[in-house]
């Protein structure tokens, strides 16, 4: 496998398979630093590019986002930069250009990272007006995903200080099941529709 070449996707039955799953968790698990530091790399370059990165962003909510590789996933394409950003005070620098494209595509397909491992990210991006759109997205994507995590009332806490228009397509029907300290759709799947 080519370190930092975007895995290739098979379509089977409109489900798509990630080829190199293996391949890649054990570019994941090796031994030499340098190794893993360089794939990370070229997932991130992949995630701040202009044109459409529609399997990377696949590849990251059906496989790297899911499980024990979930934590060291999201660490490695956003959680890490932020939190050094955030120490520096430097949160300005996601506002615009590559990085923003790649908190972004990361924020709104991480819906089931676990929330312990993207709270505080979610609070810093929050404070960059340009990412509200990500942070409701993944706020979402959080309640409706099939894994997704969230902690209710810290993540109404965090949608009640996001700049949206207020006709945002699901803006009420997320506030209202936070509220009720809904963590998930598919707990009371009826309680979506009930406003």
């Amino acid at each position: 496998m080519t370190v930092g070449k975007p895995s290739r996707l098979l379509t089977t039955s409109g489900r798509a398979v990630c080829r190199e799953t293996s391949q890649a968790r054990s570019v994941i698990d090796h031994d030499d630093p340098t190794v893993v530091d360089a794939f990370w790399a070229g997932c991130r370059r992949r995630m701040e590019a202009a044109d459409p990165i529609e399997n990377p962003r696949l590849s990251l909510r059906t496989y790297w986002f899911l499980g024990d590789t979930s934590k060291a996933a999201f660490a490695a394409m956003i959680g890490d930069d932020v939190r050094r950003l955030a120490a520096d005070d430097r949160l300005p620098r996601l506002a615009h250009g590559p990085l923003h494209r790649r908190a972004r595509h990361v924020l709104e397909d991480s819906g089931t990272v676990r929330w312990a491992d993207k709270h505080d990210i979610f609070r810093a991006a929050a404070t960059v007006v340009e990412l509200h759109p990500a942070v409701f997205h993944g706020l979402l994507a959080g309640y409706h995903a099939v894994y997704g995590d969230l902690q209710p009332a810290e993540a109404l806490t965090l949608l009640e200080h996001l700049r949206l228009p207020a006709d945002a397509a699901g803006l009420a029907q997320l506030r209202t099941v936070l509220r009720e300290g809904a963590k998930n759709h598919y707990d009371d799947p009826g309680l979506w529709n009930a406003r």
